[in-house]
């Protein structure tokens, strides 16, 4: 395992230093960091940054003097980072356990440990316009009929990032497709994936029968396209997550959420996501940071600030998501997200996204999906085989 450059500078005196992206709930985190000063004596210093990944990143490279004690970022790096030695193991006490759905600590567990404290959980769901849909269908097959139905109006059915593994993945996996096995300890075996499974070569048909029929545009949607689409009511329904609510609700969408529906009688199995709080391996201030999260920021008053500032989605806790419950679109996102298996984390997933975008792309573009499919799940075996060195993202 790499560890980082000495040299930290800091001190025990320094603050605690907390990173997070700048679309999320930094204000609220902010006030949150503030309670805990007034109640400890212990300054917390929040930080936001756009591409707040780029910097922490950087950082670490740099020895990470710079960086925070505590990052907060999805689960789905963390496999390059444990490699790197740039995030610490966390033991969780067992009220804090207890109270994290489990889904959620399968997402930050990594050969046999846990490597971070989840904040909130999320998954794509199928969004749609109640002015438009009064009930959502129960199965893809039905969108066909739906879509008949709309088209007089100039109004397509569905829409979503077509030629994005994140977006397509929950249709592929409702027939059976894996990207990597995983193994008892949590980690993944890169020279087993299941990209080219059955499953997931009748997804690749069912997207060209939906650009056939119009539902999808000739060639796929983007992600601006198909959240544009939905905006201006030109668009029924979306694959999209929690993020996208804010903007449609300021667009005047009166939308409501639904679980993903059925894929030749399977469920749509989407990726989970998890949003945690990981401990820098090389900060002088573990012990504090612990402290920090398991005792302050992991309550139910906390989190509430949080969401107040910016919706988390769907909180990891149990106590803070019954405080949500009355909330329909929570429920439901809550369902999408039990229905789903949380993303891969071995550093091995650039493979995936690279091989099966490029896949998509040519799915979109008309190539037979198995051939497509085969064919990137061919180049990612080689590759472990080979024993290649994963790039960072």
């Amino acid at each position: 395992m790499a560890l980082p450059r000495a040299g930290w500078a800091r001190t025990a005196s320094d603050p605690l230093r907390v990173w997070v992206n700048a679309d999320k709930g930094h204000e609220g985190l902010r006030r949150v960091a503030l309670a805990y000063t007034q109640r400890t004596g212990r300054p917390v210093v929040v930080e936001h940054f756009e591409q707040a990944v780029d910097r922490f990143e950087a950082a670490m490279r740099d020895g990470g003097a710079s960086g925070p004690d505590i990052w907060i970022w999805p689960h789905d790096r963390i496999g390059d980072w444990i490699q790197r030695g740039w995030i610490a193991p966390v033991r969780p006490g067992e009220a804090v356990r207890s109270d994290i759905v489990q889904v959620a600590w399968d997402g930050f567990t990594l050969g046999g440990q846990v490597w971070g404290y989840p904040l909130s959980v999320e998954a794509v769901a199928l969004v749609y316009n109640k002015a438009l849909v009064d009930r959502p269908p129960s199965s893809f097959e039905e969108v066909l009929t739906l879509h008949e139905k709309l088209k007089p109006k100039g109004i397509r059915a569905l829409g979503w990032e077509t030629g994005s593994p994140y977006f397509t993945w929950p249709l592929m996996a409702a027939g059976g497709a894996y990207v990597f096995q995983r193994r008892i300890d949590g980690s993944y075996d890169p020279r087993d994936t299941g990209i080219h499974h059955p499953g997931a070569v009748r997804a690749g048909q069912y997207l060209q029968q939906l650009m056939a029929a119009g539902v999808i545009p000739q060639g796929g949607l983007s992600y601006s396209e198909a959240e544009a689409d939905m905006r201006d009511g030109l668009q029924a329904m979306w694959i999209t997550g929690p993020w996208a609510w804010e903007g449609l609700a300021a667009a005047g969408i009166d939308f409501g959420v639904a679980p993903l529906p059925t894929l030749g009688g399977r469920p749509a199995r989407p990726f989970v996501g998890v949003l945690g709080a990981m401990v820098v391996q090389a900060s002088p201030h573990r012990a504090w940071a612990v402290d920090f999260i398991e005792n302050h920021l992991l309550r139910p008053e906390s989190l509430h600030t949080i969401n107040a500032d910016k919706p988390l989605g769907v909180p990891a806790s149990r106590r803070m998501f019954w405080r949500l419950y009355a909330d329909a679109r929570v429920r439901a996102s809550m369902e999408a997200i039990y229905a789903g298996r949380p993303m891969p984390s071995n550093p091995e997933m650039t493979w995936f996204w690279q091989h099966l975008s490029a896949a998509l792309r040519e799915i979109n573009a008309g190539r037979p999906p198995r051939e497509a499919l085969e064919a990137a799940a061919a180049q990612i075996r080689a590759l472990a085989v080979q024993g290649r060195p994963v790039a960072s993202r």
